[in-house]
């Protein structure tokens, strides 16, 4: 009799409250900004310096949203995700096919690096420019 009563709790549970129990949202800080574009000429440039923010990142997986607190928020939906990857150096990388607010196409990257401070990069792929995130450790 008790297991049947935790059963139907758990059943109860379960329709009723799906997107409670089992919620995919992600929220990190971002601390330090970089960037690079592509010249006239087809050209990359180097990344720029390191610059201090204090940017929340939130990924909702639900809805296949990913959104950048800066000064502006920029909103991208997620079209497609990728097979997990590794870079040249081991790293594991996570790649996702996003469009923005706009319409204009991108690729969001997080790049797993736990070096005591930061737990991943975070990039966001532009044909034309690019800008990377160090995503700070939960506090």
């Amino acid at each position: 009799m008790l297991m049947k009563a935790i059963l139907i709790i758990l059943l109860l549970g379960l329709t009723c409250f799906p997107s409670d129990l089992f919620s995919q949202v992600y929220k990190n800080r971002a601390t330090e900004v970089a960037y690079k574009y592509n010249d006239s000429h087809g050209r990359w440039s180097k990344w720029s310096d390191w610059t201090n923010c204090d940017i929340l990142v939130v990924t909702d997986l639900d809805k296949e949203t990913f959104t950048i607190y800066s000064k502006e928020a920029q909103e991208f939906d997620i079209v497609n995700y990728y097979e997990k990857e590794y870079d040249a150096e081991g790293v594991e990388v996570f790649r996702m096919f996003c469009v923005d607010k706009e319409g204009i196409r991108c690729n969001i990257r997080e790049r797993f690096v736990d070096d005591g401070v930061y737990f991943a990069q975070l990039y966001v792929d532009y044909a034309d420019f690019m800008y990377v995130y160090n995503l700070a450790k939960n506090r």
